[in-house]
């Protein structure tokens, strides 16, 4: 039988972490997963299939933009303060979706950072990640940087330059943080 996503949760699913042994379970002190004996993510063999299921960019545009939707409607009519939780978090919804947010934008930057003339996150999107990295940070970012600069060299996705480590100080060695 094929795998099935709606099997995924079950553990004779190719895709299920338990089916792969211990090492796929274990976890370090921080509570994320260690890496498996080669070095891989536990989750690697899942990978193939699921790019698979998108055979064409236009699929995978519409998955996410729908999701993304979905998730906004919800977000609406949610009680901010209301408490859900996720990977063993508890956050109120407020905050859930400022993640949802902040890892969206950041996706949105990781796919257009080599395509040309590509349609940039929202401003209120890289606004309020901005903010969001800010308080892991501890600190602001320097007025000079964009929003979207300060995401990028904030998580590492490009290394500043001479001039914007002089401008970050002592943050510049607190660079790249870690989210997650």
């Amino acid at each position: 039988m094929p795998p099935d996503h709606r099997r995924a949760g079950r553990p004779d699913h190719p895709c299920d972490p338990r089916r792969h042994g211990t090492d796929a379970r274990r976890r370090d002190l921080l509570g994320r997963r260690r890496h498996t004996p080669d070095r891989r993510r536990p989750a690697r063999r899942a990978d193939r299939p699921l790019a698979a299921a998108y055979q064409e960019p236009r699929l995978l545009k519409y998955h996410f933009d729908d999701v993304g939707s979905a998730a906004g409607r919800a977000g609406e009519l949610a009680d901010p303060d209301l408490r859900v939780s996720t990977r063993d978090e508890v956050l109120t919804a407020r905050d859930y979706l400022s993640a949802y947010v902040s890892e969206s934008t950041l996706h949105h930057l990781d796919l257009i950072a080599h395509l040309r003339g590509a349609a940039e996150p929202p401003a209120d999107g890289l606004a309020r990640s901005r903010d969001m990295l800010e308080k892991i940070a501890g600190t602001a970012f320097p007025g000079s940087f964009s929003d979207k600069d300060a995401l990028l060299v904030g998580t590492g996705r490009r290394a500043p330059t001479d001039a914007e480590k002089d401008q970050l100080g002592e943050l510049a060695t607190k660079l790249p943080l870690i989210l997650g």
